[in-house]
């Protein structure tokens, strides 16, 4: 069962402002020798060790895949693929993340993510994506020089 809390939106400025959404809540992270245990404990014929090697060998077989050039799809939980990061560019991001975040506060932050959402969903549905950026630009424009309220 999913547990969960209820949170209201206090922003003022936003067009949920005052209504309620569900969260889940995290009760604890679970290793892959407690998920090999799990396993073990429905109606498997599989031990926790057997469970735990192949579990560490899905992991290797994924993780070459990758390193093939290729995503690895898994029904229901994920779809795993590799991104790269270098040094120097992840310094200019956080360069940049720092920077830009004295733009973003929490007057503008959900309405930013809105807006963000609707672009993808736009282009998604083949909108024309130089127009689609062009008003997205203009609108973040807006919403990033707001005052926090």
């Amino acid at each position: 069962m999913v547990r969960y809390i209820l949170q209201q939106i206090k922003i003022t400025s936003h067009k949920c402002f005052g209504k309620w959404f569900a969260k889940n809540v995290v009760e604890e992270t679970i290793d892959l020798d407690a998920l090999a245990e799990h396993m073990s404990h429905h109606n498997s014929p599989y031990s926790k060790g057997v469970n735990k090697g192949l579990l560490t060998d899905m992991i290797a077989c994924i993780k070459e895949l990758l390193l093939e050039g290729k995503n690895v799809k898994i029904d229901d939980l994920a779809i795993f693929s590799l991104g790269i990061k270098n040094k120097e560019m992840a310094e200019k991001e956080e360069d940049f993340a720092r920077n830009f975040a004295r733009f973003v506060n929490e007057g503008n932050i959900l309405p930013i993510s809105d807006l963000a959402n609707l672009a993808i969903r736009d282009i998604g549905q083949n909108a024309n994506a130089k127009i689609v950026f062009f008003d997205f630009a203009l609108q973040m424009i807006v919403l990033l020089i707001q005052k926090q309220i």
